[in-house]
């Protein structure tokens, strides 16, 4: 893709909702294309890279990233993930009965 000075995009049926959502977020002295700018990193930094320095992925990765991590734990490592996966769910289990 070339990228100028301008560059047009259209707004299909399906994406105008999202556009307008996008535009209701947007502080008022950001400019729309420096906003759309900003959502797109977040995209791209969340969900577009498999490569990290983080030992582990974000909590909220995709699966096949977290599924590439532990294949590569090793034994050691893979317990003491489980062990830290089971108190964490014990601890959100706790949260949601606490909320309902």
């Amino acid at each position: 893709m070339i990228f100028k000075k301008t560059t047009t995009i259209s707004i299909s049926n399906k994406t105008k909702a999202i556009f307008e959502a996008l535009e209701e977020a947007r502080p008022k002295h950001i400019s729309f294309s420096l906003f759309l700018a900003m959502a797109v990193e977040e995209y791209v930094d969340n969900h577009g890279k498999k490569v990290t320095n983080a030992k582990y992925p974000r909590i909220m990765d995709r699966m096949d990233v977290w599924n590439e991590c532990i294949e590569d734990l090793s034994n050691d490592s893979l317990i003491k993930f489980n062990e830290r996966v089971s108190q964490l769910n014990n601890k959100i289990r706790k949260e949601i009965n606490k909320r309902l």
